[in-house]
């Protein structure tokens, strides 16, 4: 294996460390919507750009799952639906700590 080689496995290996961190996040997001009628719109902001991020950094990474389910989650946002966004923060949750742990 040489340097280069090295180098982005040790980028991989870091981002895989920061999985359990983004679930923990995810889980503080659910907590946020879990009353669906009373959602404050700037927590939406902060939860789709988070999403953004994890869509876009977990593509680069080869999570491809995770960026999926995460840019599904933002165009639920878009469509005002709370109530599915709820559902689909538990599934990326979930899907982030089984990575970290895998």
């Amino acid at each position: 294996m040489n340097s280069d080689s090295h180098q982005i496995q040790a980028l991989k290996n870091r981002y895989k460390s920061s999985l359990s961190e983004k679930a923990e996040t995810i889980g503080e997001h659910l907590e946020a919507v879990s009353d669906s009628d009373q959602v404050d719109i700037t927590k939406l902001e902060i939860i789709r750009n988070d999403l953004h991020k994890f869509a876009g950094s977990s593509g680069m990474y080869g999570y491809d799952d995770i960026a999926d389910i995460a840019r599904n989650a933002m165009a639920i946002i878009d469509g005002h639906n709370i109530e599915q966004l709820h559902y689909k923060l538990i599934d990326l949750r979930d899907l982030l700590y089984e990575h970290a742990n895998s």
